[in-house]
Protein backbone atom coordinates (compact mmCIF):
# COMPACT_ATOMS: atom_id res chain seq x y z
CA UNK A 1 0.00 0.00 0.00
CA UNK A 2 0.76 3.62 -0.41
CA UNK A 3 2.52 6.06 2.29
CA UNK A 4 -1.08 7.69 2.59
CA UNK A 5 -2.53 4.12 4.31
CA UNK A 6 1.46 3.22 5.73
CA UNK A 7 0.93 6.22 7.64
CA UNK A 8 -2.65 5.43 9.22
CA UNK A 9 -1.68 2.53 10.11
CA UNK A 10 1.36 3.39 11.53
CA UNK A 11 -0.68 6.61 13.52
CA UNK A 12 -3.30 3.82 15.22
CA UNK A 13 -0.01 1.73 16.41
CA UNK A 14 1.34 4.40 18.02
CA UNK A 15 -1.60 5.64 19.33
CA UNK A 16 -2.07 1.81 20.92
CA UNK A 17 1.21 2.36 22.82
CA UNK A 18 0.33 5.08 24.95
CA UNK A 19 -3.42 5.14 24.72
CA UNK A 20 -5.99 1.93 25.70
CA UNK A 21 -8.53 0.45 22.72
CA UNK A 22 -11.77 -1.32 23.89
CA UNK A 23 -11.94 -4.58 22.65
CA UNK A 24 -14.76 -7.39 23.93
CA UNK A 25 -13.06 -10.96 25.05
CA UNK A 26 -9.45 -9.96 25.38
CA UNK A 27 -7.34 -10.30 27.94
CA UNK A 28 -4.38 -7.80 28.84
CA UNK A 29 -1.71 -10.01 27.48
CA UNK A 30 -3.09 -10.76 24.06
CA UNK A 31 -3.57 -7.17 24.00
CA UNK A 32 -0.07 -6.02 24.87
CA UNK A 33 1.40 -8.54 22.73
CA UNK A 34 -0.65 -7.35 19.75
CA UNK A 35 0.72 -3.98 20.16
CA UNK A 36 4.00 -4.85 20.00
CA UNK A 37 3.40 -6.96 16.75
CA UNK A 38 1.65 -3.83 15.15
CA UNK A 39 4.61 -1.64 16.03
CA UNK A 40 7.05 -3.72 13.78
CA UNK A 41 4.40 -5.52 11.46
CA UNK A 42 1.42 -3.42 10.06
CA UNK A 43 -1.47 -4.91 7.91
CA UNK A 44 0.59 -3.14 4.43
CA UNK A 45 -0.23 -5.43 1.90
CA UNK A 46 3.63 -6.97 0.47
CA UNK A 47 3.30 -6.52 -3.46
CA UNK A 48 3.19 -8.32 -5.80
CA UNK A 49 -0.41 -9.55 -5.46
CA UNK A 50 -0.83 -13.59 -6.25
CA UNK A 51 -3.55 -15.59 -5.09
CA UNK A 52 -4.56 -18.69 -3.11
CA UNK A 53 -7.16 -20.25 -5.31
CA UNK A 54 -10.82 -18.31 -5.74
CA UNK A 55 -8.69 -16.12 -2.46
CA UNK A 56 -6.68 -12.70 -3.99
CA UNK A 57 -3.60 -12.68 -1.55
CA UNK A 58 -0.72 -10.55 -0.92
CA UNK A 59 3.18 -12.22 -0.39
CA UNK A 60 2.69 -13.18 2.98
CA UNK A 61 -0.42 -14.75 1.90
CA UNK A 62 -2.93 -12.39 3.73
CA UNK A 63 -6.60 -12.73 1.87
CA UNK A 64 -6.95 -9.00 -0.34
CA UNK A 65 -10.17 -8.45 -0.81
CA UNK A 66 -11.49 -5.71 -3.63
CA UNK A 67 -13.64 -3.09 -3.02
CA UNK A 68 -13.04 -0.67 -6.33
CA UNK A 69 -14.14 1.20 -8.69
CA UNK A 70 -13.56 1.65 -12.82
CA UNK A 71 -11.58 4.76 -14.55
CA UNK A 72 -12.51 5.05 -17.79
CA UNK A 73 -10.60 6.69 -20.29
CA UNK A 74 -11.96 5.64 -23.79
CA UNK A 75 -10.41 8.35 -26.20
CA UNK A 76 -7.74 9.40 -27.96
CA UNK A 77 -4.29 9.92 -26.63
CA UNK A 78 -4.91 14.22 -26.24
CA UNK A 79 -8.29 12.73 -24.65
CA UNK A 80 -6.80 10.86 -22.15
CA UNK A 81 -4.53 12.91 -20.77
CA UNK A 82 -6.86 15.99 -20.85
CA UNK A 83 -8.41 14.03 -17.95
CA UNK A 84 -7.63 15.65 -14.34
CA UNK A 85 -7.56 12.33 -12.81
CA UNK A 86 -4.92 13.15 -10.17
CA UNK A 87 -3.79 12.85 -6.27
CA UNK A 88 -7.26 14.31 -5.11
CA UNK A 89 -9.44 11.90 -6.51
CA UNK A 90 -6.70 9.03 -5.32
CA UNK A 91 -7.38 10.38 -2.14
CA UNK A 92 -11.00 10.82 -2.20
CA UNK A 93 -10.78 7.17 -3.15
CA UNK A 94 -9.19 6.05 -0.25
CA UNK A 95 -11.60 8.16 2.02
CA UNK A 96 -14.45 6.28 0.40
CA UNK A 97 -12.20 3.11 1.81
CA UNK A 98 -11.86 1.72 -1.61
CA UNK A 99 -8.37 0.39 -2.52
CA UNK A 100 -8.86 -0.34 -6.51
CA UNK A 101 -9.58 1.06 -9.26
CA UNK A 102 -10.02 -1.09 -12.99
CA UNK A 103 -8.27 1.07 -14.98
CA UNK A 104 -9.09 1.54 -19.34
CA UNK A 105 -6.45 1.84 -21.23
CA UNK A 106 -6.40 1.52 -25.19
CA UNK A 107 -5.39 -0.41 -27.49
CA UNK A 108 -5.06 2.82 -30.29
CA UNK A 109 -3.76 5.04 -27.93
CA UNK A 110 -0.75 2.05 -26.96
CA UNK A 111 0.03 1.60 -30.49
CA UNK A 112 -1.88 4.37 -33.19
CA UNK A 113 -0.53 3.14 -36.11
CA UNK A 114 1.41 -0.04 -37.16
CA UNK A 115 4.50 -0.30 -35.36
CA UNK A 116 4.43 3.02 -33.25
CA UNK A 117 3.77 3.01 -30.22
CA UNK A 118 3.51 6.13 -28.00
CA UNK A 119 6.07 6.00 -24.96
CA UNK A 120 4.68 9.21 -23.86
CA UNK A 121 1.16 8.09 -23.42
CA UNK A 122 2.45 5.04 -21.39
CA UNK A 123 4.72 6.71 -19.08
CA UNK A 124 0.93 8.64 -18.71
CA UNK A 125 0.05 5.43 -17.12
CA UNK A 126 2.63 4.37 -14.94
CA UNK A 127 2.75 7.84 -13.38
CA UNK A 128 -1.34 7.56 -12.80
CA UNK A 129 -0.59 4.25 -11.22
CA UNK A 130 1.82 6.06 -9.06
CA UNK A 131 -0.05 7.92 -7.96
CA UNK A 132 -3.03 5.81 -6.87
CA UNK A 133 -0.11 3.46 -5.28
CA UNK A 134 0.79 6.75 -2.63
CA UNK A 135 -2.79 6.73 -1.31
CA UNK A 136 -3.05 3.25 -1.56
CA UNK A 137 -5.26 2.72 -4.53
CA UNK A 138 -4.41 -0.40 -6.49
CA UNK A 139 -3.95 0.07 -10.06
CA UNK A 140 -5.72 -3.30 -12.43
CA UNK A 141 -4.83 -2.48 -16.52
CA UNK A 142 -7.22 -3.21 -18.27
CA UNK A 143 -6.98 -3.81 -22.05
CA UNK A 144 -10.61 -2.26 -23.01
CA UNK A 145 -13.13 -2.51 -25.96
CA UNK A 146 -16.81 -1.92 -26.55
CA UNK A 147 -17.82 -2.77 -30.01
CA UNK A 148 -14.68 -3.54 -31.44
CA UNK A 149 -13.03 -0.02 -32.09
CA UNK A 150 -13.60 3.43 -33.29
CA UNK A 151 -14.68 2.28 -36.65
CA UNK A 152 -17.82 1.29 -35.37
CA UNK A 153 -17.57 5.20 -33.47
CA UNK A 154 -16.65 3.08 -30.14
CA UNK A 155 -13.24 2.09 -28.25
CA UNK A 156 -10.67 -1.21 -28.57
CA UNK A 157 -9.02 -1.64 -31.26
CA UNK A 158 -7.24 0.60 -33.66
CA UNK A 159 -8.57 1.05 -37.18
CA UNK A 160 -5.89 -0.94 -38.89
CA UNK A 161 -6.58 -3.66 -36.69
CA UNK A 162 -10.65 -3.44 -37.73
CA UNK A 163 -11.46 -5.64 -40.97
CA UNK A 164 -14.82 -5.19 -42.01
CA UNK A 165 -14.98 -7.64 -44.99
CA UNK A 166 -16.88 -4.62 -46.72
CA UNK A 167 -19.91 -5.52 -44.98
CA UNK A 168 -22.47 -2.53 -43.80
CA UNK A 169 -21.35 -0.71 -40.90
CA UNK A 170 -24.48 0.20 -39.56
CA UNK A 171 -23.45 2.30 -36.66
CA UNK A 172 -26.60 3.81 -35.79
CA UNK A 173 -27.77 1.93 -32.97
CA UNK A 174 -25.34 2.75 -30.77
CA UNK A 175 -24.15 0.51 -27.69
CA UNK A 176 -24.55 -2.03 -27.14
CA UNK A 177 -27.02 -2.85 -30.43
CA UNK A 178 -24.23 -2.93 -32.54
CA UNK A 179 -23.21 -6.72 -31.39
CA UNK A 180 -25.96 -8.08 -32.70
CA UNK A 181 -27.49 -5.66 -35.72
CA UNK A 182 -24.38 -4.36 -37.10
CA UNK A 183 -23.15 -6.32 -40.10
CA UNK A 184 -19.76 -5.12 -39.94
CA UNK A 185 -18.83 -5.45 -36.07
CA UNK A 186 -19.48 -8.93 -36.13
CA UNK A 187 -17.14 -9.27 -38.87
CA UNK A 188 -14.30 -7.78 -36.78
CA UNK A 189 -14.55 -10.07 -34.41
CA UNK A 190 -14.90 -12.99 -36.35
CA UNK A 191 -11.39 -11.79 -37.95
CA UNK A 192 -10.05 -11.42 -34.95
CA UNK A 193 -11.15 -14.84 -33.55
CA UNK A 194 -9.94 -16.78 -36.69
CA UNK A 195 -6.22 -14.67 -36.44
CA UNK A 196 -6.94 -13.03 -39.47
CA UNK A 197 -4.79 -10.31 -41.27
CA UNK A 198 -4.51 -6.22 -40.31
CA UNK A 199 -4.00 -3.98 -42.86
CA UNK A 200 -0.39 -5.11 -43.43
CA UNK A 201 -1.74 -9.01 -43.70
CA UNK A 202 0.28 -9.78 -40.06
CA UNK A 203 -1.84 -11.77 -38.12
CA UNK A 204 -4.10 -9.52 -35.74
CA UNK A 205 -2.33 -11.75 -32.41
CA UNK A 206 0.72 -11.31 -33.36
CA UNK A 207 -0.26 -7.52 -33.01
CA UNK A 208 -2.47 -7.54 -29.91
CA UNK A 209 0.38 -9.74 -28.03
CA UNK A 210 3.04 -6.86 -28.87
CA UNK A 211 0.70 -4.21 -27.48
CA UNK A 212 0.17 -6.42 -24.33
CA UNK A 213 3.97 -7.32 -24.11
CA UNK A 214 4.65 -3.72 -24.32
CA UNK A 215 2.34 -2.47 -21.94
CA UNK A 216 3.90 -4.96 -19.65
CA UNK A 217 7.25 -3.95 -20.06
CA UNK A 218 6.45 -0.50 -19.43
CA UNK A 219 4.33 -1.38 -16.09
CA UNK A 220 6.43 -4.33 -14.69
CA UNK A 221 8.48 -3.26 -12.37
CA UNK A 222 5.84 -0.35 -10.61
CA UNK A 223 4.57 -0.81 -8.00
CA UNK A 224 0.78 -0.64 -7.16
CA UNK A 225 -0.14 -2.54 -10.31
CA UNK A 226 -2.77 -5.33 -9.08
CA UNK A 227 -2.43 -7.21 -12.72
CA UNK A 228 -3.48 -7.17 -16.47
CA UNK A 229 -6.80 -8.08 -17.70
CA UNK A 230 -6.23 -9.47 -21.20
CA UNK A 231 -9.66 -7.92 -22.65
CA UNK A 232 -13.04 -6.51 -21.88
CA UNK A 233 -16.59 -8.22 -22.47
CA UNK A 234 -15.30 -10.35 -25.35
CA UNK A 235 -18.15 -10.99 -28.11
CA UNK A 236 -18.08 -13.91 -30.28
CA UNK A 237 -18.74 -12.08 -33.72
CA UNK A 238 -21.69 -13.38 -35.65
CA UNK A 239 -22.03 -16.79 -33.97
CA UNK A 240 -23.38 -15.19 -30.90
CA UNK A 241 -27.04 -16.76 -31.54
CA UNK A 242 -25.44 -20.26 -30.66
CA UNK A 243 -23.70 -18.78 -27.54
CA UNK A 244 -27.11 -17.78 -26.06
CA UNK A 245 -27.91 -20.79 -25.00
CA UNK A 246 -29.75 -20.73 -21.61
CA UNK A 247 -27.27 -22.88 -18.65
CA UNK A 248 -25.07 -24.46 -22.03
CA UNK A 249 -23.84 -21.53 -23.50
CA UNK A 250 -20.98 -21.99 -26.68
CA UNK A 251 -18.32 -24.54 -25.22
CA UNK A 252 -16.86 -24.52 -28.75
CA UNK A 253 -16.09 -21.55 -28.79
CA UNK A 254 -14.79 -20.76 -25.66
CA UNK A 255 -12.71 -23.99 -25.55
CA UNK A 256 -11.55 -23.16 -29.32
CA UNK A 257 -10.92 -19.76 -30.21
CA UNK A 258 -11.29 -17.74 -27.19
CA UNK A 259 -8.98 -20.18 -25.00
CA UNK A 260 -6.34 -20.12 -27.19
CA UNK A 261 -6.33 -16.32 -27.81
CA UNK A 262 -6.32 -16.13 -23.73
CA UNK A 263 -3.02 -18.54 -24.03
CA UNK A 264 -1.16 -16.11 -26.76
CA UNK A 265 -2.13 -13.13 -24.82
CA UNK A 266 -0.59 -14.63 -21.49
CA UNK A 267 2.51 -15.77 -23.12
CA UNK A 268 3.44 -12.38 -24.61
CA UNK A 269 2.97 -10.83 -21.09
CA UNK A 270 4.74 -13.59 -19.10
CA UNK A 271 7.34 -12.89 -21.57
CA UNK A 272 8.23 -9.91 -19.67
CA UNK A 273 6.31 -9.89 -16.39
CA UNK A 274 6.13 -12.94 -14.39
CA UNK A 275 5.07 -11.46 -11.20
CA UNK A 276 1.45 -9.78 -11.85
CA UNK A 277 -2.12 -11.53 -12.02
CA UNK A 278 -3.16 -11.86 -15.56
CA UNK A 279 -6.51 -11.36 -15.32
CA UNK A 280 -9.02 -12.96 -18.16
CA UNK A 281 -12.97 -12.97 -18.66
CA UNK A 282 -16.04 -15.08 -19.82
CA UNK A 283 -17.76 -13.97 -23.11
CA UNK A 284 -20.01 -11.27 -21.94
CA UNK A 285 -23.08 -13.32 -22.48
CA UNK A 286 -21.93 -14.63 -18.76
CA UNK A 287 -23.60 -11.65 -17.88
CA UNK A 288 -26.79 -13.16 -18.25
CA UNK A 289 -26.92 -16.07 -16.00
CA UNK A 290 -25.58 -18.22 -19.21
CA UNK A 291 -22.24 -20.22 -18.05
CA UNK A 292 -18.64 -20.21 -19.56
CA UNK A 293 -16.57 -23.19 -20.98
CA UNK A 294 -13.24 -21.04 -21.48
CA UNK A 295 -10.00 -23.09 -20.41
CA UNK A 296 -7.66 -20.66 -18.04
CA UNK A 297 -4.03 -20.36 -19.94
CA UNK A 298 -1.78 -23.07 -19.51
CA UNK A 299 1.28 -23.53 -17.45
CA UNK A 300 0.65 -20.28 -15.22
CA UNK A 301 -0.38 -20.65 -11.77
CA UNK A 302 -0.99 -16.61 -11.12
CA UNK A 303 -4.33 -16.09 -12.94
CA UNK A 304 -7.65 -14.51 -12.13
CA UNK A 305 -11.20 -14.81 -13.50
CA UNK A 306 -12.94 -11.65 -13.87
CA UNK A 307 -16.29 -11.41 -14.61
CA UNK A 308 -19.25 -8.82 -14.83
CA UNK A 309 -22.57 -8.47 -13.39
CA UNK A 310 -25.15 -6.60 -15.53
CA UNK A 311 -28.21 -9.09 -15.96
CA UNK A 312 -31.00 -7.97 -18.72
CA UNK A 313 -33.37 -6.50 -16.23
CA UNK A 314 -30.54 -3.43 -15.83
CA UNK A 315 -31.54 -2.29 -19.49
CA UNK A 316 -34.51 -1.23 -17.48
CA UNK A 317 -32.13 1.71 -15.95
CA UNK A 318 -31.77 3.66 -19.14
CA UNK A 319 -35.56 3.49 -20.11
CA UNK A 320 -36.60 4.85 -16.82
CA UNK A 321 -38.20 1.85 -15.67
CA UNK A 322 -38.10 1.11 -11.96
CA UNK A 323 -35.31 -1.06 -10.37
CA UNK A 324 -36.27 -4.94 -10.28
CA UNK A 325 -33.71 -6.26 -8.34
CA UNK A 326 -35.62 -7.84 -5.50
CA UNK A 327 -37.00 -10.06 -8.56
CA UNK A 328 -36.14 -10.53 -11.73
CA UNK A 329 -32.71 -8.59 -11.37
CA UNK A 330 -31.64 -10.60 -8.64
CA UNK A 331 -32.55 -13.62 -9.99
CA UNK A 332 -30.26 -13.24 -12.34
CA UNK A 333 -27.24 -11.84 -10.84
CA UNK A 334 -27.58 -14.66 -8.28
CA UNK A 335 -26.87 -16.91 -11.18
CA UNK A 336 -23.89 -15.25 -12.82
CA UNK A 337 -22.46 -15.16 -9.55
CA UNK A 338 -22.63 -18.83 -8.79
CA UNK A 339 -21.64 -19.64 -12.43
CA UNK A 340 -18.65 -17.82 -11.21
CA UNK A 341 -18.03 -19.37 -8.35
CA UNK A 342 -18.46 -23.11 -10.29
CA UNK A 343 -15.59 -21.92 -12.67
CA UNK A 344 -12.89 -21.11 -10.21
CA UNK A 345 -13.82 -24.26 -7.99
CA UNK A 346 -12.85 -25.96 -11.24
CA UNK A 347 -10.24 -23.77 -12.35
CA UNK A 348 -8.78 -22.37 -8.82
CA UNK A 349 -7.84 -19.15 -10.31
CA UNK A 350 -8.33 -15.90 -8.28
CA UNK A 351 -12.06 -14.21 -8.60
CA UNK A 352 -13.46 -10.86 -9.22
CA UNK A 353 -16.39 -8.92 -10.61
CA UNK A 354 -14.81 -6.21 -11.55
CA UNK A 355 -17.64 -4.65 -13.05
CA UNK A 356 -20.99 -3.60 -12.38
CA UNK A 357 -23.77 -1.02 -11.54
CA UNK A 358 -23.69 1.37 -14.36
CA UNK A 359 -26.77 3.34 -14.80
CA UNK A 360 -28.17 1.80 -11.72
CA UNK A 361 -29.72 4.08 -9.01
CA UNK A 362 -27.78 4.11 -5.45
CA UNK A 363 -30.79 1.94 -4.04
CA UNK A 364 -29.84 -0.98 -6.82
CA UNK A 365 -26.13 -0.15 -6.02
CA UNK A 366 -26.54 -0.81 -2.70
CA UNK A 367 -28.16 -4.37 -3.11
CA UNK A 368 -25.98 -5.34 -5.77
CA UNK A 369 -22.82 -5.17 -3.06
CA UNK A 370 -24.90 -6.97 0.00
CA UNK A 371 -25.25 -9.36 -2.61
CA UNK A 372 -21.19 -9.91 -3.31
CA UNK A 373 -20.59 -9.44 0.11
CA UNK A 374 -22.61 -12.05 1.18
CA UNK A 375 -20.70 -14.01 -1.16
CA UNK A 376 -17.30 -12.82 -0.16
CA UNK A 377 -16.99 -11.86 -3.54
CA UNK A 378 -14.61 -8.84 -4.70
CA UNK A 379 -16.12 -5.92 -6.74
CA UNK A 380 -15.42 -2.20 -9.01
CA UNK A 381 -17.94 -0.79 -10.09
CA UNK A 382 -18.68 1.04 -13.06
CA UNK A 383 -17.13 4.00 -13.03
CA UNK A 384 -15.32 7.00 -11.45
CA UNK A 385 -17.32 8.98 -13.39
CA UNK A 386 -21.03 8.08 -12.33
CA UNK A 387 -19.35 8.39 -9.08
CA UNK A 388 -18.58 12.24 -9.19
CA UNK A 389 -19.47 13.40 -12.58
CA UNK A 390 -17.97 14.66 -15.36
CA UNK A 391 -17.32 18.40 -17.04
CA UNK A 392 -19.22 19.13 -19.76
CA UNK A 393 -15.55 18.88 -21.88
CA UNK A 394 -15.41 15.41 -20.41
CA UNK A 395 -12.49 16.41 -17.79
CA UNK A 396 -12.91 15.04 -14.28
CA UNK A 397 -14.26 17.89 -11.47
CA UNK A 398 -11.32 19.77 -10.07
CA UNK A 399 -12.34 18.93 -6.88
CA UNK A 400 -13.71 15.62 -5.94
CA UNK A 401 -15.28 17.17 -2.77
CA UNK A 402 -17.63 19.21 -5.69
CA UNK A 403 -19.24 15.30 -6.60
CA UNK A 404 -22.74 15.53 -7.28
CA UNK A 405 -23.79 12.28 -6.87
CA UNK A 406 -23.29 11.63 -2.95
CA UNK A 407 -25.95 8.89 -2.96
CA UNK A 408 -23.65 6.95 -5.21
CA UNK A 409 -20.69 7.67 -3.25
CA UNK A 410 -22.79 6.29 0.31
CA UNK A 411 -23.37 2.83 -1.30
CA UNK A 412 -20.13 2.34 -1.90
CA UNK A 413 -18.36 3.60 1.22
CA UNK A 414 -18.85 0.28 3.94
CA UNK A 415 -17.05 -1.04 5.69
CA UNK A 416 -15.43 -4.46 4.76
CA UNK A 417 -12.17 -6.98 5.73
CA UNK A 418 -9.68 -5.93 3.22
CA UNK A 419 -6.82 -7.62 4.36
CA UNK A 420 -6.89 -10.84 6.06
CA UNK A 421 -4.26 -12.70 8.33
CA UNK A 422 -6.41 -16.02 7.48
CA UNK A 423 -9.18 -17.17 5.55
CA UNK A 424 -12.56 -15.64 5.26
CA UNK A 425 -16.07 -17.20 6.72
CA UNK A 426 -18.18 -14.27 6.42
CA UNK A 427 -18.81 -10.71 6.70
CA UNK A 428 -21.59 -8.15 6.04
CA UNK A 429 -23.15 -4.42 6.51
CA UNK A 430 -26.23 -3.24 7.32
CA UNK A 431 -26.78 0.20 5.46
CA UNK A 432 -29.80 0.87 7.63
CA UNK A 433 -28.39 0.10 11.21
CA UNK A 434 -24.61 0.51 10.13
CA UNK A 435 -23.48 -2.59 11.74
CA UNK A 436 -20.43 -4.62 9.87
CA UNK A 437 -19.77 -8.22 11.03
CA UNK A 438 -16.99 -10.12 10.07
CA UNK A 439 -14.97 -13.42 11.19
CA UNK A 440 -12.02 -15.17 9.71
CA UNK A 441 -10.14 -18.61 10.36
CA UNK A 442 -6.44 -18.08 11.33
CA UNK A 443 -5.95 -21.06 8.44
CA UNK A 444 -4.11 -19.88 5.65
CA UNK A 445 -5.97 -19.60 2.56
CA UNK A 446 -3.03 -21.55 0.95
CA UNK A 447 -4.10 -23.84 3.57
CA UNK A 448 -0.71 -24.58 4.52
CA UNK A 449 -0.60 -23.72 8.48
CA UNK A 450 -1.67 -20.69 10.61
CA UNK A 451 -1.15 -17.49 10.81
CA UNK A 452 0.29 -16.75 14.41
CA UNK A 453 -1.04 -13.64 16.59
CA UNK A 454 1.72 -11.39 15.31
CA UNK A 455 -0.21 -11.22 11.53
CA UNK A 456 -2.54 -8.09 11.45
CA UNK A 457 -5.89 -8.18 9.54
CA UNK A 458 -6.83 -4.54 7.99
CA UNK A 459 -10.51 -3.10 7.93
CA UNK A 460 -11.60 -0.69 6.17
CA UNK A 461 -14.51 1.44 8.13
CA UNK A 462 -14.30 4.38 5.88
CA UNK A 463 -16.12 7.81 7.62
CA UNK A 464 -19.10 8.48 5.38
CA UNK A 465 -20.55 5.29 6.78
CA UNK A 466 -19.69 6.14 10.59
CA UNK A 467 -19.73 10.04 10.32
CA UNK A 468 -19.74 10.38 14.31
CA UNK A 469 -17.20 7.74 15.09
CA UNK A 470 -17.46 3.89 15.69
CA UNK A 471 -17.70 0.91 18.27
CA UNK A 472 -15.58 -2.36 18.05
CA UNK A 473 -15.42 -5.66 19.50
CA UNK A 474 -13.57 -8.57 18.83
CA UNK A 475 -13.55 -12.00 19.95
CA UNK A 476 -10.30 -14.01 19.41
CA UNK A 477 -8.52 -10.92 18.82
CA UNK A 478 -7.35 -7.57 19.94
CA UNK A 479 -7.50 -3.98 18.52
CA UNK A 480 -4.47 -2.66 17.63
CA UNK A 481 -5.21 0.64 15.86
CA UNK A 482 -6.81 4.01 17.60
CA UNK A 483 -10.21 4.99 18.23
CA UNK A 484 -12.36 5.85 15.45
CA UNK A 485 -9.58 5.69 12.82
CA UNK A 486 -10.71 4.49 9.31
CA UNK A 487 -8.29 1.98 9.40
CA UNK A 488 -9.44 -0.54 11.88
CA UNK A 489 -6.23 -3.08 12.52
CA UNK A 490 -6.75 -6.67 14.22
CA UNK A 491 -4.56 -9.20 15.67
CA UNK A 492 -5.16 -12.54 16.75
CA UNK A 493 -5.04 -13.91 20.32
CA UNK A 494 -2.11 -16.96 20.80
CA UNK A 495 -4.39 -19.90 19.88
CA UNK A 496 -6.82 -18.21 18.68
CA UNK A 497 -8.49 -20.45 15.65
CA UNK A 498 -11.23 -17.73 14.64
CA UNK A 499 -11.51 -14.41 14.99
CA UNK A 500 -15.20 -12.36 14.91
CA UNK A 501 -15.00 -8.26 14.44
CA UNK A 502 -18.24 -6.59 15.05
CA UNK A 503 -18.62 -2.40 14.60
CA UNK A 504 -21.35 -0.31 15.02
CA UNK A 505 -22.41 3.52 15.46
CA UNK A 506 -20.22 5.43 18.26
CA UNK A 507 -22.62 5.33 21.52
Amino acid sequence: MGSHRRALAALGSLALIFGAVSAAGVSAAPRVAAREAAASSLAIPVQPIGHAGRWLTDRSGRVLLIHGVNVSMKGDVEQSRAYSFGADDAAFLASLGLNAIRLTVERYDIEPTPGHFDLTYLHFVRSLVATLDHYGVMTLIDFHQDEFGPVFHDNGFPAWMTSTGGLPNDYQLGFPYQYVANPATNRAFDTLWNNGADSRGKPLWADDAQILQRTATALHKTRGVLGYEIINEPWPGSQYASCLVPAVGCPSFDEGPLSRYYATMDAAIRGVDTGHLVFYEPLVTFDYGIPTSVTPPPNDSRLAFAFHDYPLCTFGYNAGLPPLFDTECGIESGVALNNALSHVSAHPDALINDEFGAGAPPSSITKSVNLYDSKMIPWMFWSYQELVGITSTGAYPTSPAAAPLLGTASALARPYPQLVAGTPTGYGYDPMSHVFTASYSTAKANRHGRFGPNAISQFEVPKPAYPHGYDVSVTGGAVVSGDGDPVLLVAANPGARVVSVKVTPAG
